[in-house]
């Protein structure tokens, strides 16, 4: 275990991450008080049924009120935009966007 630390450790990666050196660790918004320190441990809330916005190394992602790992999410997104970018090649559909946009 520890060669496998040694080996792929990474110190500037756990600083962003973790925000090591943060000066103001928690954050007054709105009344609110906001956690601004490992924020790689903090779960983001759900903001509406496609708020699939999250803070940066966020653990899990909210989608159609629904928490997903951030893996899995990331894999079906680019999963998807393959599948998409292959319809719009087999049928051509980027010369016909293109020539619709040129037309005068």
């Amino acid at each position: 275990m520890n060669s496998l630390h040694d080996d792929y450790h990474n110190l500037r990666l756990q600083d962003v991450v973790t925000k090591l050196g943060e000066r103001h660790p928690i954050l007054v918004y709105n009344n609110r008080l906001i956690q601004n320190y490992d924020p790689i441990y903090q779960h983001p809330e759900n903001k509406g049924a496609i708020g699939i916005r999250s803070h940066f190394f966020a653990p899990s992602k909210w989608f159609l009120n629904t928490s997903y790992d951030t893996f899995h999410f990331n894999m079906a997104v680019v999963w998807s935009m393959i599948l998409i970018l292959y319809l719009l090649l087999y049928f051509n559909t980027g010369m016909s966007i293109v020539n619709f946009f040129s037309k005068k």
